[in-house]
């Protein structure tokens, strides 16, 4: 916890009370002296009784003024108040108060720019939840920062570029954004520009700084001055704002001492710009800069005249940054916000139950107030005729990073229902309690007709979406019933497996495969089928990864006499593999879609196999299977005495699937999502063709054991012993 905080920002105390700085007479000796101090304390930061703040925390808390709420003394009705009402506020231009969340980012800034050790790091005042691991803790790394509105982003991203500006001879700090007015208006430059007034009024013991030589319209500063002879003198420091709309190669060569990266969750192309921009803030295993990203996530407002790209799939990169902060060389903290995804790596996020205008007398944050009244808003929001107004709620003022990644206006999938059945999911564990995780082996010959299935705990699968990269993701099949069989035999039709394969090649690396096993709708099973049975989704390593994948897929649908479809724009050599291991006639030929005339292929096509996603104009096949897949999601199962709906969506238990589906857009890579459109089309054809599971006449139900466990609250055991399921 947090104590005698006022001590470190005196200076601004006292300039509060006498609007001045306590700098003596200006050129004095104590005048030199004292801003002297204040520049070491604004570069290297300022310690008192053990806990130190770093020097940009330093230098905002003193030089940057703010504008802040404040309870308003107008007309104010305090009396029978009632619990957690809204009061009346106004905005008010002064300094700082000490804020534990923003003791967090400055502190945790500095440390992803220097370092620290660990010993000094367990003595923190407060737990930054950041990974205690060597490399993470040794500096050198760039910061992203998920917040909700509200916390004082810009004002801290403005008073960055203007500490090196009057504090460090011979600096470039660099703004960007998408759009200019993400800088500007009430963005980080125009907040860069009214410290600059300020400093340059009130704090003269700082670098000069005039209009020598200023370019406003193209955003460019320099601290210099002219003595009256046409030269340039002082820091000559910079700074520049930079828009990236039209070209993102203007990130290139822009080696800045700080570079901030304004509004990432309205930033089409953030992760090229981060590709583009590190080598010019890095050399070798050394940073002589820092990349700063902050950003929201939330709803967008639709036809903005600005704007001309779908606003939603902006999220995208910003989630690549904050769920895989390794890849991008990002400070990488525990993610203990997203229920059952505790011991992965995430970047920095304040929840939306924190709030600056919360908080007691040494900044610490009073969270309970601040839930309370989400909680209440939350609850007028599901009450609303409106199906997404939750939704956008939870986006706008998120409690963890996937509320505030929430896709809202371009996706097709999202709802209330849908939401609320994947937080019972991630909440309960049930991802993880009802799936058997095992393989599938060959036996016996020839090698293609039977498989046995081995329940293997020591396999991991990939959970969770966004994955990690930074662990073994080779993935596990999770079975979540036995095969039906009838007389020992599996009948045709019954299961058919969609794949979205990967490419091998693939720079990123990002990509995984997927593959699901989709039981289809009959009459003569107890659950009527429609739902998912097993999959696999993974990306086994080395250059033998891609055939290790089509090993277990192809093993998959022998256990359940599955025909394999999948995209064929890109097959993953499953086509390649099938020919090699005389297994083409597990392959589903390609779909005709003769019931859709915009959808059927080219009649040139040499394909055979499987359907091509890529098609048609403005993605129509890809959109069409999207609306195919919502369709599904939303068939109704069954309607309790209550008269509530239960859908197909509350037979998932796959919280990767289901954390796809709420945060889908057309431009991001969700491989599970792309995996069941395959197998909507796959549903589609059976259904054009009248191809049906059908039930032979003899009174023999071997019906899966677990089907009675796909709307379960309880936890079952893994332990129970099944026909096709064998123990190492």
């Amino acid at each position: 916890m947090l104590v005698n905080t006022e001590e470190f920002r005196r200076e601004a105390v006292y300039f509060q009370k006498h609007k001045r700085y306590d700098d003596g007479e200006l050129g004095s000796p104590y005048w030199h002296d004292w801003w002297d101090e204040q520049q070491y304390r604004s570069l290297h930061g300022y310690e008192v009784g053990g806990v130190k703040v770093s020097g940009y925390f330093y230098w905002y808390l003193n030089f940057c003024p703010i504008w802040l709420v404040r309870a308003s003394d107008y007309g104010v009705v305090t009396k029978n108040r009632p619990t957690n009402a809204r009061k009346a506020g106004e905005r008010v231009y002064t300094f700082p108060d000490f804020w534990d969340e923003d003791y967090r980012y400055f502190t945790s800034l500095d440390i992803a720019e220097y370092g620290i050790t660990l010993e000094d790091y367990k003595k923190l005042p407060i737990d930054l939840e950041l990974i205690e691991e060597e490399d993470n803790l040794s500096g050198g790394h760039h910061m992203t920062w998920l917040k909700p509105r509200g916390v004082g982003a810009s004002f801290k991203g403005g008073a960055l570029p203007a500490r090196n500006y009057f504090c460090i001879r011979g600096s470039k700090s660099f703004c960007y954004a998408f759009e200019t007015e993400y800088l500007t208006k009430d963005g980080i430059v125009n907040k860069f520009l009214d410290y600059r007034e300020f400093v340059n009024e009130h704090a003269l013991g700082f670098a000069k700084s005039s209009d020598f030589k200023k370019d406003t319209s193209k955003m460019h500063w320099r601290a210099s001055y002219d003595n009256g002879d046409g030269k340039e003198r002082g820091y000559k420091s910079e700074v520049m704002g930079v828009t990236l709309k039209d070209n993102t190669d203007k990130a290139r060569g822009k080696r800045g001492k700080i570079i901030v990266i304004e509004e990432a969750g309205m930033f089409p192309g953030l992760l090229e710009v981060i590709k583009k921009g590190r080598p010019s803030v890095e050399e070798v295993d050394y940073n002589f800069g820092t990349i700063v990203v902050f950003g929201t996530g939330g709803s967008r407002k639709e036809g903005s005249k600005n704007v001309k790209v779908d606003k939603e799939a902006n999220l995208a990169g910003l989630r690549a940054l904050m769920y895989n902060p390794s890849t991008h060389n990002m400070l990488r903290f525990n993610n203990v916000y997203d229920p059952g995804m505790e011991g992965t790596d995430i970047g920095l996020f304040t929840s939306s139950i924190k709030n600056p205008q919360y908080k007691d007398k040494d900044g610490n944050s009073l969270t309970g107030p601040v839930k309370a009244l989400r909680e209440k808003e939350r609850k007028v929001a599901a009450k609303s005729t409106e199906p997404l107004d939750l939704i956008l709620e939870m986006s706008e003022n998120p409690y963890n990073p996937s509320e505030a990644l929430l896709e809202t206006r371009s996706n097709p999938f999202i709802s209330k229902g849908l939401l609320a059945h994947r937080n019972r999911v991630q909440g309960t564990g049930l991802f993880r309690s009802l799936p058997i995780v095992g393989r599938y082996e060959w036996i016996g010959k020839p090698r293609d007709k039977s498989v046995k299935f081995y329940k293997d705990d020591k396999l991991k699968p990939v959970w969770t979406y966004p994955h990690s990269q930074r662990v073994d993701n080779t993935g596990a099949i999770l079975l979540y019933e036995e095969p039906v069989k009838i007389k020992g035999i599996i009948p045709p039709d019954l299961y058919i497996l969609n794949v979205d394969a990967y490419r091998f090649a693939e720079s990123t690396g990002v990509s995984l495969g997927a593959a699901y096993m989709i039981k289809v709708e009959n009459n003569f099973t107890r659950d009527r089928g429609d739902i998912l049975a097993a999959s696999y989704v993974g990306r086994p390593p080395g250059s033998d990864g891609q055939e290790d994948f089509n090993h277990t897929i192809f093993k998959l649908a022998v256990a359940f006499n599955a025909k394999i479809a999948f995209e064929n724009d890109e097959d993953g050599d499953i086509i390649g593999y099938a020919k090699r291991k005389n297994l083409t006639h597990m392959l589903q030929d390609e779909f005709q879609m003769a019931y859709d005339e915009t959808l059927k292929p080219n009649t040139g096509s040499k394909r055979k196999f499987g359907v091509k996603i890529s098609s048609g104009r403005n993605d129509t096949v890809k959109r069409q299977g999207d609306l195919f897949f919502k369709k599904w999601l939303y068939k109704v199962r069954w309607i309790n005495e209550d008269g509530e709906e239960y859908f197909n969506y509350h037979t998932i238990n796959d919280l990767g699937l289901l954390q796809e589906l709420c945060q889908y857009n057309l431009i991001g890579n969700f491989d599970r999502v792309a995996s069941m459109r395959v197998g909507m089309y796959f549903l589609q054809e059976l259904l054009y063709e009248e191809r049906t599971p059908t039930r032979p006449t003899e009174n023999t139900d071997k019906d899966s054991l677990w089907n009675t466990r796909q709307f379960s609250n309880d936890s079952y055991s893994t332990e129970t012993t099944h026909p096709c399921i064998a123990e190492d």
